[in-house]
């Protein structure tokens, strides 16, 4: 973002500028108190705050609109919360922690959304004198000497009571009914991990966290390439702060654009958060409970088009699909077995490739049925001249009905009768 301001800025403007930067030192100690606030460093900064703001308005196109948006929830949100976080900062964080529960509200994130809104009002409405305490120290825990090093209170209590108070053996340990035997362990909780603590320390077993670790010259080699490789890609594929880049919404992993669905809702998640955050506060004061569900927010980002949805195919689609494929089996089969032992495929496909006459059978291949009646109706109607039982040809083949020769043979035994009275019985009637 930072080179498309400078192709936005006159070389004229930006000629001192390097050079005032050059000066300023590396040392933090050694740096002049107003040296940062020269007329044209502030001037600069000025121009770039306007640049970023026409980039959030969508002035240079939609995909840098979304990336200025994301430029913004990192560099300003995250980072402000974390400072405010490691410099024990109460009424920073009171500012900053709404704009974290719009991203909560508009990604559909219950849990935070709820117990955040309660967590932000009870800072609000807290006592004054809570609030002096906060503010002294109470709001981050500090566990080192050095500045800028604060951490959450529930992230200090994974990472040293919790941890340690807990005994190294996996799985359920012991149980207690004893009231009494809980709170003495609650209470002597905070003592047992100070110990376990000191003993890791003593040790040698307790690593502390080292800040020279990240400046090691191959991390920093690593960390460069690493930043190189993606710069690469993202130019390859589309670069998001470029002259070039596209007007709509697109993915800069896949290159595909966005629907107009998705663009509305990435474009517009901040605001969709704060009117649902303020909803939720009105509904709160009015109903007075927490607990209620919060009302979901359909999520429709990149994500969401990647999903492969199932469509309901239609019987006779999905039959005619099964009948079609039995085909091109059956005639990859065919040809297969032509090849290997030498006949004519001419003979076998004058045939139809199907178990019933095409005249009786679904497009499925299925044998049509009908009931007897309607088929015996039918076929007396196509019956025009009369004859009796000495009119009929001579007997080639008897037809029997089995499902009524069963029914009929069953309802003339006797109840418990064998199997193999039963096929008696039959065999005797036919």
């Amino acid at each position: 973002m930072y080179q498309r301001f400078l192709l936005e800025v006159p070389a004229e403007e930006y000629e001192g500028f390097p050079d005032v930067m050059k000066n300023v030192p590396t040392d933090p100690t050694q740096i002049e108190e107003g040296h940062l606030e020269k007329p044209i460093i502030l001037e600069h900064l000025r121009k770039f705050e306007d640049f970023f703001l026409k980039a959030w308005n969508g002035e240079f196109g939609a995909t840098t609109q979304f990336w200025g948006i994301y430029i913004f929830l990192i560099n300003r949100i995250h980072r402000e919360l974390q400072r405010c976080v490691k410099m024990n900062d109460v009424d920073g964080y009171i500012d900053v922690f709404p704009a974290v529960l719009d991203v909560f509200f508009a990604l559909h994130r219950p849990n935070y959304t709820r117990w955040g809104t309660l967590f932000i009002q009870r800072l609000l409405t807290a006592d004054p004198a809570l609030r002096d305490v906060l503010q002294k120290g109470a709001f981050s825990v500090w566990r080192t000497l050095k500045n800028y090093s604060r951490s959450a209170v529930d992230l200090s209590l994974e990472q040293s009571v919790n941890r340690d108070s807990a005994s190294s053996m996996r799985g359920i340990v012991s149980f207690r009914n004893s009231e009494t035997a809980l709170r003495r362990w609650s209470l002597t909780m905070t003592q047992r991990a100070l110990a376990v603590t000191e003993l890791r320390a003593l040790t040698g077993l307790e690593i502390s966290e080292q800040a020279t670790a990240q400046c090691r010259p191959s991390r920093i080699r690593k960390d460069n390439d690493q930043m190189k490789f993606l710069s690469e890609k993202i130019d390859e594929s589309c670069n998001p702060f470029s002259v070039d880049a596209p007007t709509s919404l697109v993915n800069v992993a896949t290159g595909y654009a966005a629907s107009k669905t998705t663009e509305n809702y990435l474009l517009k998640t901040l605001q969709w958060g704060s009117n649902a955050r303020e909803k939720f506060q009105e509904w709160k004061s009015n109903s007075g409970s927490f607990l209620q569900p919060v009302k979901r927010t359909k999520i429709q980002n990149f994500a969401a088009e990647n999903v492969k949805r199932k469509v309901k195919v239609p019987a006779l689609q999905k039959a005619i699909s099964n009948a079609e494929g039995l085909r091109d089996a059956f005639i990859r089969l065919t040809v297969a077995v032509g090849e290997e032992i030498g006949f004519y495929l001419r003979n076998v496909l004058s045939f139809p490739i199907i178990s019933y006459p095409l005249s009786i059978v679904h497009c499925d291949g299925s044998r049509v049925k009908t009931d007897k009646a309607a088929l015996l109706n039918m076929l007396e109607s196509m019956q025009t001249v009369p004859f009796t039982e000495n009119d009929l040809p001579q007997e080639y083949a008897q037809i029997f009905d089995g499902g009524l020769l069963l029914h009929s043979t069953v309802s003339q035994t006797n109840i418990g009768a064998s199997y193999g009275s039963i096929a008696r019985s039959m065999l005797s009637t036919v």
